[in-house]
């Protein structure tokens, strides 16, 4: 990792309780196995953020978070409180961190994870973040069951500090794969907004339509061997459709469908940017894991990038 170990926090998550199942019958729904999705009918994305941390406060009080440096806002869509409108301040507000630095960031489903492996790198200068993600996809132009292949969309949010303080998770390693090539397949100029499936077959039918499993199988494959040498016992992939799990994701890992969080994925949907922590705070919650246990957190996302984070339950 080259790093030394860090630690993050409790976790809030603020999921909806309104679900939503998929069109029935339709072949989109039998390919990626989803039951139903996460819906926010009154707030949106920006709400549903400052919603986990204030939820985050309240756990672990107003002094732990008063002292954090540094602030980090990920999202994928826009989060419906004006163009101009900024996350990582917002949410600086709410906190009342009043020294941080904050910063939102717009890099794909991968965000958040990536902010987590920033902030551990700040906390190897004695410093404190606080990381949230948040989307909602009720949003003019998207469907959140049919704008993309393979997936569907659920609402959510979720927040957490990390640091060099004992906390609910400690770090153990990191991994970071970027594949720039890949950035034209999100490339969606002359297409309407919201239209992903068609800005991923002009790039598939230019590049080949194996080109993206290629390059997710041999990041996956950087993954696997971390989860094996660390002995993980569960690992957490981005709440995908099965399709393409079982193509793309699952292929490098023994048993990967059982010892993932499929489950709740199917029943909530791809939440965007904060997938894994809302399932390894589930997964605390409910007392699937206990002390000692470890984890290996998945990522990838626009750009093209995919991240491994190695956790031990504290």
């Amino acid at each position: 990792m080259g790093m030394m170990p860090f630690w993050i926090s409790e976790i809030a998550s603020v999921i909806p309780d309104a679900r939503i199942a998929p069109p029935t019958g339709s072949d989109d729904q039998n390919r990626s196995g989803y039951i139903s999705v996460a819906v926010e009918k009154q707030r949106v994305g920006g709400e549903l953020a400052h919603d986990a941390v204030i939820n985050l406060v309240a756990t672990v009080g107003s002094k732990s978070v008063s002292r954090v440096e540094a602030i980090f806002h990920a999202s994928v869509i826009d989060q419906g409180m004006g163009v101009f409108w900024n996350p990582g301040y917002a949410l600086q507000n709410h906190a009342g961190a009043e020294k941080a630095n904050a910063l939102s960031l717009r890099q794909g489903c991968n965000g958040l994870m990536l902010a987590l492996i920033q902030a551990g790198r700040l906390s190897q200068h004695g410093k404190q973040s606080l990381i949230a993600g948040s989307d909602c996809f009720e949003i003019p132009g998207f469907n959140r069951f049919v704008s993309d292949y393979g997936i569907m969309y659920g609402d959510g949010a979720t927040a957490c500090i990390v640091g060099s303080t004992t906390g609910r998770f400690k770090v153990i390693d990191i991994v970071e794969i970027s594949s720039p090539k890949l950035a034209p397949l999100h490339d969606g100029r002359g297409f309407p907004t919201g239209d992903v499936r068609s800005a991923k077959r002009r790039y598939l039918e230019r590049n080949g339509k194996d080109c993206l499993t290629r390059f997710t199988r041999k990041a996956m494959d950087q993954l696997s061997s971390k989860a094996k040498e660390y002995k993980v016992e569960r690992i957490l992939f981005p709440n995908l459709g099965k399709e393409l799990l079982e193509t793309n994701y699952y292929p490098a890992f023994d048993c990967a469908e059982e010892r993932s969080a499929g489950e709740l994925g199917k029943r909530i949907g791809h939440l965007g940017t904060a997938d894994q922590l809302v399932a390894l705070d589930s997964l605390h919650r409910s007392g699937e894991i206990c002390a000692g246990k470890r984890l290996l957190l998945v990522g990838a996302g626009s750009g093209f990038s995919w991240s491994g984070i190695v956790v031990e339950v504290a």
